[in-house]
């Protein structure tokens, strides 16, 4: 991939333009992209980015894969979206959707686990509106500002730019 235009959203409209001088993409400069993907469809709720535990980058041979983990899809609207932005990156991103369990007791220890045990995936979750304040604290999350204004983040998430 030689540059980051040649990433398809499924809602471009929502998303800055790029410069066409960018570095190509790897897997920790796409969490941005991951994010604004997420955003870009409102009903997400509050998406955060991961700290992942490693720095891996896109090999040649194949796309780069950001795993989003998030609540069961019970409507289809999430794997829609997921389904619609592989096909418009076909060869360059995949998005893998890793399902949470349905108990949100089971979620944070889900997250919990992998976070204390720095683990590179997931790379994008969809958490609790109780625990980003806390994940935000220990460091277990990135901030979005360098991916969407507060202003932006404010339209889906009021709160933001207050946590961690």
């Amino acid at each position: 991939m030689d540059n980051q235009e040649d990433i398809q959203f499924p809602s471009p409209t929502l998303f800055s333009e790029t410069s066409s001088s960018a570095p190509p993409v790897t897997r920790r400069s796409f969490l941005g992209y991951g994010v604004k993907a997420g955003l870009g469809a409102a009903a997400l709720g509050p998406l955060l980015v991961a700290c992942g535990g490693s720095d891996s980058s896109s090999s040649s041979s194949g796309p780069v894969t950001i795993q989003y983990a998030a609540l069961t899809d019970q409507t289809g609207e999430q794997a829609a979206e997921i389904n619609k932005f592989n096909q418009m990156n076909s060869g360059k991103i995949k998005v893998e959707y890793l399902e949470l369990p349905p108990v949100a007791t089971d979620q944070y220890s889900k997250f919990i686990t992998a976070f204390k045990a720095q683990s590179a995936t997931p790379d994008v979750v969809h958490i609790d509106v109780t625990w980003p304040a806390q994940f935000g604290a220990a460091s277990w999350l990135a901030p979005l500002d360098q991916y969407a204004s507060e202003s932006y983040l404010k339209q889906f998430w009021p709160s933001a730019g207050s946590v961690g």
